[in-house]
Formats: C-alpha cells, sequence, structure tokens
C-alpha cells in the first residue's frame, strides 16, 4: 500500500538533500517500523514523498 507525504516548503528540484534525508528519517521513525517503509520515489510539484508500509501484523 502506497501513502504519500505532501512537503510544501519544497520542489524535488529544490529541496536539499540532508532535508529530505532528515525528512525520511523522521517519517520512518514515526511509522515505528523502520524496517519495513520503503522510499518509493519523489512527485511533482510539491515535494511528495511516496512510501510504502509494510504493516507488522501478529496474529
Amino acid at each position: 500500500m502506497e501513502f504519500r507525504l505532501k512537503i510544501d516548503a519544497y520542489s524535488p528540484k529544490t529541496i536539499p538533500m540532508a532535508s529530505l534525508a532528515s525528512y525520511m528519517n523522521d517519517l520512518a521513525r514515526l511509522l515505528g517500523e523502520l524496517a519495513s517503509v520503503h522510499f518509493v520515489r519523489l512527485e511533482e510539484g510539491s515535494t511528495v514523498l511516496v512510501h510504502e508500509a509494510v504493516p507488522d501484523v501478529h496474529a
């Protein structure tokens, strides 16, 4: 399942790489599953991080 985080302050062409890395790290920590959140792509317009979260399912 894909999810999106929209960052209005930047476009993909203007976001500093260190800022993008920081946003991605914070997002993975927020979702709580560092090994199960995967970057998919950046979308045009505002910077939109598209990611996949694999839920941790326990029976």
